[in-house]
């Protein structure tokens, strides 16, 4: 059975076995940056080395000098849908949404759009030109490259994710078994971007989350002409989107103890082996409490935490019917539970040097010190 993919549902469904490119990673509005300091990863880090343009080293995505850095960011989806725009453009102007993804700790966009977005006849909807003037005569690819562009003056780095052929809709045969060649022409003709690589949802009958498992990957590793470009993508999501069974606890606390199994056989064990980095690509849910949701989320932020993975949360938006969003109904107003939380992993903006001393580090601790768990063997 398939179902239908509209923005913010995420159902089961019954997909052929193979992989598929989600997106690519756009790591420069214009030109590289110089930066005076960052984190030291895999290389050595020197004083004044330039971020350029990212790539993989041993499980980790490392910058141009080879020091380690991390996507921790949004989605912001509406291009996917028929309204072929980002949401929340009838009610906000484009820089001050930036400006407030940034102000609010994130350094990346997950921008999920549709092949329909390309077509002359679709034609963006739901944008008060008032309040955004300097959009008026855009669509397309032309709407995108002005967010893109706008998001990179002030350091935001932006994922394309191949959402869906045509708007609000997923038909059952868009997977194809060629993402290697996909994968080569995309490096063919920007050698500089990386290929994100989702994951399906069953292998040799194990079902996870559409577009979580990659478990395949160890046998059938995806293979490109420049290795170093590829990272690997999940998706999780917790027990109100669907009651999984993993997720069936006698108490929502026990799950702090039996998910970062299920993680690593579904997915992290490819950045925990040194294989490729893993981007979460999508989850969240509508609850930080006590209850099995929260207890399921808290637990996996902890957990990529822990491993140095990054991630986009679904959503920005507080019109995923699922999971709700960062930003409240009003489009202004951010959820403070889920970013309370989220902010004890937040990586800085590339090109700025991290905080020693991060003003949320309590919430760090208070999460680490509440979900423990035996490491994997």
């Amino acid at each position: 059975m398939i179902f239908t993919c509209l923005a913010g549902f995420r159902g089961k469904g019954m997909l052929p076995i193979g992989i598929i490119i989600t997106g690519m990673v756009i790591l420069s509005a214009c030109t590289p940056t110089t930066i005076s300091y960052s984190v030291q990863g895999s290389g050595r880090c020197q004083p004044d080395h330039r971020v350029g343009f990212l790539r993989t080293s041993h499980g980790e995505l490392v910058d141009a000098s080879g020091c380690q850095v991390v996507l921790t960011g949004v989605n912001w989806f509406g291009f996917e849908t028929s309204t072929f725009v980002p949401h929340g453009l009838g009610v906000r102007n484009l820089q001050d949404m930036l400006n407030q993804m940034t102000q609010t700790g994130f350094n990346t966009i997950r921008l999920p759009f549709t092949n329909q977005l390309f077509d002359p006849a679709s034609k963006p909807r739901g944008i008060n030109y008032r309040l955004n003037p300097d959009l008026k005569g855009l669509m397309g690819l032309a709407l995108m490259d002005r967010i893109i562009q706008d998001a990179g003056k002030i350091g935001l780095k932006v994922i394309l994710d191949r959402h869906d052929p045509t708007a609000d809709l997923r038909p059952q045969l868009w997977y194809t078994d060629q993402v290697p060649q996909a994968g080569n022409a995309i490096l063919a003709v920007n050698p500089d971007w990386l290929i994100i690589v989702e994951g399906i949802e069953q292998y040799h009958g194990d079902f996870y989350w559409w577009g979580g498992n990659l478990k395949g990957a160890k046998q059938f590793p995806v293979q490109l002409s420049r290795p170093e470009k590829l990272v690997y993508s999940a998706h999780d999501y917790g027990p109100e989107v669907y009651l999984q069974q993993w997720l069936q606890v006698p108490k929502p606390a026990d799950l702090a103890h039996t998910l970062p199994g299920v993680w690593q056989q579904h997915w992290a064990y490819l950045q925990k082996m040194g294989i490729a980095p893993v981007f979460m690509g999508e989850f969240g849910g509508s609850s930080m409490g006590n209850d099995a949701e929260g207890v399921w989320q808290r637990t996996l932020i902890a957990f990529l935490k822990l491993n140095n993975m990054s991630y986009t949360y679904w959503a920005w938006n507080p019109d995923s019917s699922d999971t709700g969003g960062i930003l409240q109904a009003n489009w202004r107003t951010v959820n403070q539970s889920k970013l309370n939380i989220l902010s004890a992993y937040q990586w800085p903006k590339l090109g700025q040097p991290p905080s020693h001393k991060s003003k949320h580090s309590e919430n760090s601790g208070a999460i680490l010190n509440a979900y423990q768990w035996p490491p994997s063997k």
